[in-house]
Formats: structure tokens, sequence, C-alpha cells
């Protein structure tokens, strides 16, 4: 029988090989015949406004004391300045997409972080690759998923050497993760922690710095050029260098640890100065990495390779530090969504030159291959502005950027565009009050006149027309590049892994869907160049599939395909008919989806006893299941419920665990335990590897469900907590009770993700490795009404901090105050 939820595609050696491309760019024609090298610098969370030099940049209003910049500002005077550059989506997994692929995050499905960027998109290193060109990559890569670690072999954190490196042939780095000192995630190519030098505070600046994460990678990056200089002469390199900081945590090496919250002054648009201690930090990260770039820059000056490579500095994102009322990212307003672009060519670009041509993060990769005379993908949205750079006039076409909204921000969707001389910013709001979430006009700015957008023109009528204008634009490039997420509902979001295999699938997350003509449709997204035809069965049966209408083309376009009344289709909660999309390719074998979810009434039973929820009735997936038993368990099993209720009411406890590998991902409706016992994530007899996902819906393990509570065992037991709710009100939560093994039990609250977690006992076993972890970002919440015990009973959240048991991007820096705040029962990051 074929597999529900996936079809099998086979890839070549390149995922980008045989697919067709646009016409080859032209280099500008005091360019050579020899191709240029390219070294992409990208930080994290650097905001435009965070440079000695631009418009509206920091210093414009500090009076006491100014950031420091000097390297980036002379760099900028050898090459051009790119004044109005933006990141498509300003959160990091995102925007690090659209770097790498041209391409929109609601084009890619990568809408949120943590998301694996799917096997079927072309890449930039792809192209640099297939050219001949060598690749490497270092530091913070984020498109891998949610991996994160230097433990486990392989290093939880490590990007296997396969299509996921994206034709990066060498890598330094890790998937994510931010800890710039000896917490360091940063591995090796064979997945290998890479050491941390220690540091010398009496020594020279770079014996100061040995420690500090940026300065090893930029260590790493020289010495590639040094090999590359003395073992390849004559070919070419490509290497992208990504910094952790100035993303959080704000903290800066001593050296550079120089910046007083007194002595700053609030950005103008800023009324709250209680961000002045995390600004001055902030500012810290920005000039320390000003050296570091400075370092790198020496250097290839020094091996005489300056001439023949473009260097490019920018940023995924930026961050508000209050502005607005907001910190950190996803916001539409200019301190998050406006980046630093800084490029050098000698020769090629001219020096000492200014910008304001919009520019998006979509246009990196075009602009940058078309510089190299490569040919760019078709599937590339950005434009090639490569004559932009050379200093010739190009139209001035708009930018865009979204955001679907999540724990930091409402969705939105923004335009900046030029009309008659003068810069304009219009964004669109997401009514959430209103089904299906419509989209109204909120907030219009005269970015020239207004660059701290105080003043909003969204209703003045002198502003009608340019209203109008923005308003006709951004909706016309919503169509032309397929933007349904709103007001539709449910666009197909990339998976958070695909196989390492040559043999992958594509997760098309189909669902069934009642339009507003009435009809009901099965909608599929997918990525991949082919075609797709429907096909509807009675009973599964070999032979009995037949062909239902015209045949799609995939290529990441949202596929609807009309089938028949549902309600003629239901017999006992079962569908009489069952559905699926076929593949119209050589490359592609097997079968995907039968029909799952969506607005089909009824419900029907699935039975555990002999395995995961695949061995159900087919077709019953993601209806409403209202009854299910565990009398087996769940060993090695990848399960993702995303709607129903699952009800475990039978059996012992010992055999309703979650056991081997086993990863459970609720994204919505219900898992709930009743019959007077605890869930278990590991078994005592068994080494075992468990995670259970709460992305959203309900997990009950609430005494008033009939449970016991929740207990982790095994070898290594996580909870990954970024949206939802695990409801434990009065029972315990057990890290970790006895077992024969070296366990390590983590309740994790992801990165810049949602959740809540509440329970009347948190207990920990003093012989075992369990703890709390809070990563940066999250507005997660942690409730506990009674008591917390580990040796002894009575404790604070404080207690758990000072012992190790509740940890901040799995480290124990600082004091508790510094990361933490305490309401009633209740904890929760600052």
């Amino acid at each position: 029988m074929p597999s529900r939820r996936d079809f099998i595609k086979y890839l070549g050696a390149s995922g980008a090989a045989a697919l067709s491309t646009k016409a080859k760019a032209n280099h500008d024609s005091s360019s050579s015949s020899t191709k240029p090298n390219v070294v992409l610098v990208v930080a994290d969370q650097w905001r435009a406004s965070a440079l000695e030099m631009g418009p509206s940049n920091d210093n414009g209003y500090q009076t006491t004391q100014l950031l420091q910049t000097p390297h980036l500002k002379s760099f900028g005077e050898t090459g051009m300045r790119l004044d109005r550059c933006f990141a498509t989506k300003p959160v990091c997994t995102p925007n690090r997409s659209a770097i790498i692929t041209g391409q929109y995050p609601h084009e890619t499905g990568m809408f949120n972080n943590n998301l694996m960027l799917p096997p079927d998109i072309p890449c930039m290193s792809d192209v640099f690759n297939d050219a001949g060109y060598r690749t490497y990559y270092v530091g913070k890569w984020h498109m891998d998923g949610g991996g994160k670690g230097t433990s486990g072999s392989p290093a939880a954190g490590w990007v296997p050497k396969n299509w996921r490196r994206r034709g990066l042939n060498q890598w330094d780095g890790m998937n994510r993760g931010h800890s710039y000192y000896n917490g360091s995630f940063m591995l090796d190519d064979d997945g290998s922690k890479i050491p941390v030098p220690t540091a010398n505070p009496s020594g020279t600046l770079d014996e100061q710095l040995a420690d500090f994460e940026p300065h090893r990678q930029v260590d790493l990056a020289m010495d590639y050029l040094t090999d590359h200089q003395a073992n390849h002469d004559g070919e070419n390199f490509f290497i992208w260098l990504n910094f952790g900081p100035p993303h959080d945590p704000f903290t800066p090496p001593a050296p550079f640890d120089t910046y007083s919250a007194a002595s700053l002054v609030a950005r103008p648009n800023n009324t709250d100065s209680s961000n002045m201690s995390a600004l001055a930090n902030y500012y810290g990260l920005c000039t320390a990495l000003d050296y570091e770039f400075k370092r790198l820059s020496d250097h290839l000056e020094s091996l005489g390779l300056t001439e023949d490579t473009i260097v490019v500095f920018t940023s995924d994102h930026g961050e508000m530090m209050g502005s607005h009322g907001y910190v950190r990212k996803g916001q539409p307003e200019d301190e998050s969504w406006r980046i630093p672009f800084l490029v050098r060519w000698p020769q090629h670009v001219p020096a000492n030159a200014v910008s304001d041509t919009a520019f998006s993060s979509t246009d990196i990769m075009p602009t940058l291959l078309g510089m190299c005379g490569l040919d760019i993908p078709d599937s590339v949205s950005g434009s090639d502005k490569s004559q932009l750079l050379y200093g010739n006039s190009i139209p001035d076409t708009p930018v865009y950027g979204e955001n679907e909204g999540n724990g930091y921000s409402s969705g939105w969707r923004g335009i900046v565009k030029k009309i008659g001389g003068v810069t304009y910013k219009l964004i669109l709001r997401v009514n959430r009050d209103v089904t299906p979430n419509e989209m109204y006009t909120g907030e219009l700015y005269d970015l020239d006149n207004d660059p701290y957008e105080l003043t909003n023109q969204v209703d003045n009528p002198s502003f009608a027309a340019i209203r109008t204008d923005l308003e006709d634009t951004i909706d016309q490039w919503r169509t032309e590049t397929g933007d349904t997420y709103y007001p539709a509902q449910g666009t197909p979001m990339a998976s958070g892994s695909y196989p390492n295999t040559a043999t992958v699938n594509e997760d098309l997350n189909s669902k069934i869907l009642k339009k507003d003509d009435g009809k009901h449709y099965l909608q599929v997204k997918s990525q991949s160049r082919i075609f797709f035809t429907m096909q509807e069965s009675p009973d599964m049966s070999s032979g009995s599939w037949t062909d239902v209408g015209s045949a799609k083309h995939g290529n990441g376009n949202l596929l609807n395909f009309e089938i028949g009344d549902l309600g003629s289709l239901a017999f006992l909660g079962i569908p009489k008919m069952f559905y699926r999309v076929k593949a119209e390719e050589s490359l592609v074998s097997g079968s995907t989806d039968f029909i799952e979810g969506g607005n089909i009434s009824g419900s029907s039973s699935a039975d555990w006893s002999n395995g995961a929820p695949s061995s159900a009735v087919p077709g019953t997936i993601g209806l409403d299941i209202t009854s299910g038993t565990m009398g087996g368990g769940l060993n090695g099993q990848v399960i993702t419920q995303l709607a129903g209720t699952i009800l475990v009411n039978s059996g012992t406890a010992s055999s309703q665990a979650f056991d081997g590998s086993t990863k459970y991902t609720l994204v919505g409706g219900i898992f709930r335990r009743t019959t007077s016992h605890v869930l278990r994530l590991g078994q005592n007899s068994n080494s075992s590897s468990v995670e259970f996902n709460i992305v959203g819906g309900l997990l009950d393990l609430s005494s008033s469900a009939g449970s016991t509570g929740l207990v982790f065992m095994g070898t290594d037991s996580v909870l990954n907590i970024s949206g939802g709710t695990v409801d434990v009100s009065g029972n315990q939560i057990y890290l970790h009770d006895s077992s024969n093994h070296t366990d390590t039990a983590i309740i994790n609250f992801e990165e810049e993700s949602a959740g809540d977690v509440t329970c009347a006992l948190l207990k920990f076993s003093s012989a075992k490795l369990g703890y709390i972890n809070f990563e940066t970002g999250s507005s997660g919440t942690l409730t506990v009404t009674d008591d917390i015990s580990d040796a002894s009973t009575g404790l604070t959240f404080e207690d758990l901090w000072n012992s190790g048991r509740l940890r901040y991007m799995d480290e124990n820096t600082g004091n508790f105050s510094d990361h933490f705040q305490v309401s009633g029962s209740t904890l929760s990051l600052k």
C-alpha cells in the first residue's frame, strides 16, 4: 500500500542539475573573462541604523557616546552602500532561505524558524558549486530544521554531507544556537565539536578574543583562504561566513564592552529607555564584529585577493530594541525590516558610492550570480541588480516583505516603493477578527521625510493616490508570486526534516477544504517541477486507481483538485472513495497522499496496538479520531497529529510509553491520557531517544482527564515546546525517573516561539541529568502550582537556576534575574 503524506523522488548529484535557467547575465563591460571570487558575510540581527553612516543611523541622535563601526565605514567607502536594503521576512530561517534561494518565504514554505529548506529548490551555493567554485561555509546555518547542539553521534547541530549542504563542499559551523564563548555550538566538517581556546584577559587584543566565537570563525575563514592561495591558485571560491551576533544574548567580549547605558539616548521612536542596557551591549557586539570584519578584509589584502573578490556585508534582519514598543524582530518597522548592505569589488563597483534604490534579500542570489556571469535559475523571484552595483542606473523597482504572524509579530505584508522621487512604505495588516483572515491597509509612511515612521499617512486624503498605487502594486506582486497565505488558510509549510538519502520524501501538506463556490477540493502544494494528477479508488486495491480531471504543474504552485460531494462519501466516518495525487515524471515513483483533515464530518477509530497510526484504517488519519489504544506502545515511530483527539484509555502504565527513537509532533487537536496512569517518554529497560514536540493543540495529562502525569525515562527524552498547551494540572512532571541508563531529560521552550506548560508538581531525580531550558525569544510559560523538588522539596525557580536545573540557551551564565521573571507560580523569560 502506498505510504501516506509523501511521494518518492530520486535526486541526482545536485538538486539543481536538471533545472532550466534564465538567460546568463552579462558582466560589466569593464570585466575580464576571469570570474571573481565571492565572500558573503551575514550578521544576525544587525539593523541598518547600527552603523556610523547611512540615513537615520543611530549616531544621528546620540550626544555623549557614539556607536563605533570604523572598519565597516572604511570598507563602505571603498565600494557601494545600499541604503534601502530590506529583508524579505525579518526572521532568521525565512530570510536566510530567501538569500540562498532568491525566493520569498511564501514560495518556499520557509515561514518560520527551525524548518528545513526543501530539497528540490535550487540554491545559490549549488550554482557556484556546479560552476566549479570551491565552496566553504562557516557559522550559523539555521535552515536544517530544529537540530541544535554538539552532543550525540552525529551531533544534533551537524548538517550532513549530502544535499542538505546545498553544494557547500566544506563546512565549519552549526545549524543553530547562540552561545558565543565556552558554550559555542561550532562543529567541524565531520561533526566534531571545535575546541574553544582559552582567552588571555591581559594579552593582546586577539588573545583576549580567543574564545569569542566570531573571532574563531574569522580564523577559520582566514585559514581557508591561506590554504586556497597556497594549494588552489587559479580556482575560484565562494565563502559564506555567518556570524551569530549581534543577536542576543547581548554579551560583548570584554575589550568591546565599552558602551554605557547611561550615556546612550533612545531612538526618537522609542519612548521607553529601559532597553538602554541591552542597547549598550548590542553596540558592543556590533563594534566587536566590525573589528572581526577588518581582520578578514585585511587578510584578503595580504594574500593579494582583494582585486579579484566580491565582498558583501549584510544581515538576515534587524533588531527593534524598544522602537515603537517592540523588541527583537519580525516587524515591518525600519529597525526590524531594513538591513545593511555593503559591497566591494575594485575596478567594478565604484568607490564611495551610495544608492537609495530599493534592494531585497531575494536580489542577493541573482545579483551575485549575475556579477559572476553564471546562470540564474528560473525559480528565482528576485532581480539581478548587478548593473546597480556597477554604478549604472536601473529601474527603481519596489521591494516587498512579509510575516505570517507568530509569537513576536502579527501577520503583515509590506511594500517599499519610490513614487515621484519620494520613497514610501505601505503595510497591510491581518484582521484576525475576520474569518478568513482578511488584510487591510494599516500604515503608510513617507520614508524620506519621516524616517522614524512617526506619522501614519494612511488616512490622509493628500496621500490617497499614493495609497492606491501602493495597494495595486502589492496586490499584483501577491498574485504573481502565488501569495495565498492570506486570506486563504493553510498554505503549506516546509517540513522540519527531510530524509538524507538520494531518495527523498516531499511532504505535500494536502488538505480537504470547501471553497466559496461550495465545492470540495483536495489541495496540494509541491516544490517539484513536475505535473500531478488526482486519482480516486473505492478500495485502494491494485489497479483500482483512475485519473480524475487534468494534470496540474507543481513548481511551488498551490494545486486545487475538485472532488465530489463529500456528504455522499462518508460511511461510519470512513470515506467510501479514496483520493491521492500521482506524480507524472519518470524520476518519481510511488504515489502521494490520501485525503487528510479538512471539513469532513464524522469520526473514526484508530487501533494503535500494532504500532503507529499509519497502520490504522487508510484514509482516516487527520479525521476526528475519537479513540485510540496504545496497547503495544510506540517504538521508533515518527508521527504527526494534525487534528482530532487521541485518547489513550487502556493498557498498563508500562505499555503506554514512547520508546526507541519515537518522535511525536502535535500540530493540532488533543492527545489525552485518561486511565489512572502516567504517559512515559522512554522505558526503564530500553535505550531510547524520544522527542515529543508540541507545536499546537493540547497535550492533556491532567488529573481531571484521569491521567497521573508525565514521566521522563529511557536514555534521552525531550519535550519541545513551540506552541500549544501542556496541561498536567493536578499531576506531576518527573524529570527523570530511575532507570538503568545515563539519562538526560529536558523540557525545552523553543527559540522565538510560544507555548504553555502547567503542572502541580515538578520533580527531579538527584541522580539524573534533567533540566528546563528556555531559548532566546521564547514567550512560553512554565507554571508549577504546588511544589518543586529535587533532593529536597519547596524549591523555587531561582533554586533551579542555581543548581543548573534551569538554563537559558543551555547555559547558566549570569544571574537568574538577568533572564527570567516570575509572576505568582509562573516562570517566563524577561
